[in-house]
């Protein structure tokens, strides 16, 4: 059986911009005129739409043209369409509900630009704030969602996602890593190394920060000090020393062949990363976005981490 055609299929949008602004000028030039089009397409304009309608929508007068008594109880109904279509349009377009996202630095640093690109039509806040400020400041709502390093956090309204392991490694310019030789290297070697620390600012005082690292603050010969990692990466790329921490913070040095990452004998460190989300903030789709970048992320650091090791040694060797 055929289908009969709906009668509004060919409705034109702007046949019925056209019949208002004929209803608002009076006249079918005058309305040609704001429209920028010739009288003729006017007048076709008004014919389809009548046809559309089945209604006759305007009559001559003394004045011009006016709508006829059937058209004045269309008018409403048109003029109500195309404000909601309007007003559906700028919605469309106009920015949306900021998500503010915390994270480490070097973990927003690596993802801030992937998230934008997978994520086109959301705005972002990216804050990059230190692991233990990431907890601290959960319970005041600051931020929506946050890469939380350690174990997940558990606050009402909020959720966690388990996204995986971060690898530990030591990093050292390519230099140093010629000296200490093929991995697993033996602690005693590291021992004479040179480590930028991390450190913070508290009360006026410099406090040395726990970076994870299995050789503990007071056994190591300390060097430079930084507030972040990425500050302690660039001090050890420029004085040789050496750095502990996330394979993830040191992406872009070991692609471009500043750092290679160290395996030291019995120095096999990870840190959990998931991601903390205010479930009354951050919608569903938002929330896998995230997570599928951010599982990316973690499989691009455990292959780089690879990578970029030095050889090992070969067995029986000393």
């Amino acid at each position: 059986m055929r289908r009969r055609r709906d009668a509004l299929a060919d409705f034109r949008l702007s046949d019925a911009v056209t019949f208002l602004s004929v209803r608002r000028q009076g006249s079918l030039s005058a309305a040609a005129r704001e429209l920028g089009v010739t009288t003729s397409q006017v007048s076709k304009a008004i014919a389809r739409l009548e046809n559309q309608l089945n209604v006759s929508l305007l009559v001559r007068s003394a004045r011009g043209v006016e709508p006829s008594d059937e058209a004045a109880r269309v008018v409403p109904l048109l003029e109500g369409a195309i404000s909601r279509l309007r007003q559906a349009r700028l919605d469309a377009g106009a920015p949306g509900p900021v998500i503010t996202l915390a994270g480490p630095s070097y973990v927003m640093q690596n993802m801030g630009g992937v998230l934008v690109e997978a994520m086109p039509t959301q705005r972002l806040r990216v804050l990059s704030l230190a692991p233990a400020e990431i907890r601290a400041q959960a319970p005041t709502g600051i931020f929506d969602a946050a890469f939380i390093i350690g174990p997940p956090i558990s606050l009402d309204t909020w959720a966690s996602v388990v996204l995986g392991e971060l690898q530990n490694r030591l990093f050292a310019t390519p230099e140093v890593a010629k000296r200490l030789g093929p991995a697993p290297v033996d602690i005693a070697r590291i021992k004479e190394e040179r480590f930028v620390s991390p450190v913070n600012s508290r009360d006026g005082n410099f406090v040395p920060l726990d970076d994870g690292c299995p050789l503990p603050y007071g056994q190591r010969l300390n060097g430079h000090e930084a507030q972040t990692l990425q500050l302690a990466l660039d001090l050890a790329v420029a004085s040789n020393q050496v750095v502990f921490g996330p394979v993830a913070a040191a992406l872009g040095r070991l692609l471009a062949g500043q750092l290679v990452a160290i395996e030291v004998d019995g120095w096999d460190t990870s840190q959990t990363l998931s991601l903390a989300m205010n479930v009354d903030r951050v919608t569903s789709q938002t929330r896998a976005s995230i997570v599928k970048v951010a599982e990316h992320f973690l499989q691009q650091s455990r292959l780089e981490s690879h990578r970029w090791s030095p050889p090992r040694k070969q067995r029986g060797a000393s």
